[in-house]
């Protein structure tokens, strides 16, 4: 689903300096916000990204849990792995959860 969605960002994203990368919408009702940390160059923690499962409260969607994140070595590899994350299989996501502790 390509349509425009109202998203609430929660106030803990500007607290823990995560940054929204993308939203998918799975469904009518739900949603799935792709977000990142540490995406800066300066920042001496691993990038990661963050996915979330956005539920639809009225005409807006509201983060309700986190599903997974995963660490990277790069900011580059960070944003990579956001862009292409929609064309993953569930085996290529088991493989790179488990990749950065190889």
């Amino acid at each position: 689903m390509n349509t425009m969605i109202n998203f609430t960002i929660p106030s803990w994203f500007e607290l823990d300096e995560l940054k929204v990368l993308s939203i998918q919408q799975q469904n009518i009702d739900e949603a799935v916000v792709i977000a990142g940390e540490n995406l800066e160059e300066s920042k001496l923690s691993y990038p990661t990204i963050r996915l979330y499962l956005a539920k639809r409260f009225d005409q807006t969607f509201e983060c309700v849990k986190e599903l997974d994140s995963f660490l990277f070595n790069s900011v580059e590899e960070a944003i990579d792995f956001s862009n292409k994350i929609q064309h993953l299989s569930a085996l290529d996501l088991v493989v790179q959860r488990n990749k950065f502790y190889l």
